[in-house]
């Protein structure tokens, strides 16, 4: 029964992705399921429209920038908050994921509204440390983990020996850490790149998002193009996971018995 269940909410949760995958190779200009003929016409379409590959490139660059910040920062954060001490160790660790309660739609209208309070423009920056601000509770909650799954024991043996705790952190906590990161990294990759909320409320024509080249695409039309870009990106999306839990071993990232 339990391996019935399973297989019926494995299915349940694939079948849009299946039926988005299957319009994209209708011939015909209307987006339908199942398809009525087999063609390529709008991978070629995808590939070849520079809209779609200037959105492409901008939302690489900014979840690649928020990303490297986002880790950074969160790997500060939380080492400082998992060596720490302090009484207020639990609110400053609550503020840091507070992001992931308030709802994105508000995130962005308060970011525009400093912003223009501000007198700043939004460009591609702004949109940088906005998609920064909503990675980081991700970066901040896995690091935390990772840290924490470190015994002090190990880096106080290599303080004992005569390293520096800047050493210590470089050649003992980060190599230990490598999964976590990569993990923490992922997701901020993955956050920031298909973030469309806050993206909404800061773009600008020189500074257009994938997620954002859709919506409005999807607004004027309903071809079989949006469904062909998708099932690039689902497919883009399996390759990175496969090759990172490959490479960092994130399969093995639960607790070791």
């Amino acid at each position: 029964m339990k391996r019935t269940l399973s297989v019926l909410y494995i299915v349940f949760m694939c079948s849009p992705l299946l039926i988005v995958v299957g319009a994209a190779f209708e011939p015909q200009e209307i987006l339908r399921f199942p398809p009525h003929g087999f063609s390529l016409t709008w991978f070629g379409r995808v590939v070849q429209d520079p809209a779609f590959l200037d959105a492409a490139a901008n939302s690489l660059v900014i979840a690649l920038l928020a990303t490297a910040l986002s880790v950074v920062f969160g790997l500060l954060a939380a080492y400082a908050l998992a060596r720490g001490s302090g009484r207020y160790r639990e609110a400053i660790l609550g503020l840091l994921l507070s992001p992931l309660i308030i709802p994105e739609l508000v995130i962005g209208l308060a970011l525009l509204q400093m912003l223009t309070l501000m007198n700043i423009g939004t460009d591609l920056l702004t949109l940088v440390l906005a998609h920064t601000v909503i990675c980081l509770p991700y970066t901040v909650r896995l690091l935390f983990n990772g840290v924490s799954a470190i015994s002090e024991s190990l880096e106080n043996a290599s303080l004992l020996l005569g390293a520096s705790r800047s050493g210590t952190i470089v050649r003992v906590t980060l190599p230990l850490m490598k999964s976590s990161i990569l993990a923490a990294a992922l997701f901020a990759f993955l956050t920031s790149f298909d973030n469309t909320v806050i993206s909404l409320f800061l773009v600008d024509t020189s500074t257009m998002t994938l997620p954002i080249t859709i919506y409005n695409y999807v607004e004027f039309s309903l071809d079989p193009a949006i469904a062909a870009l998708s099932t690039i990106l689902i497919l883009l999306s399996c390759v990175a996971v496969s090759v990172m839990s490959r490479v960092a071993g994130l399969d093995n990232m639960g607790p070791r018995k």
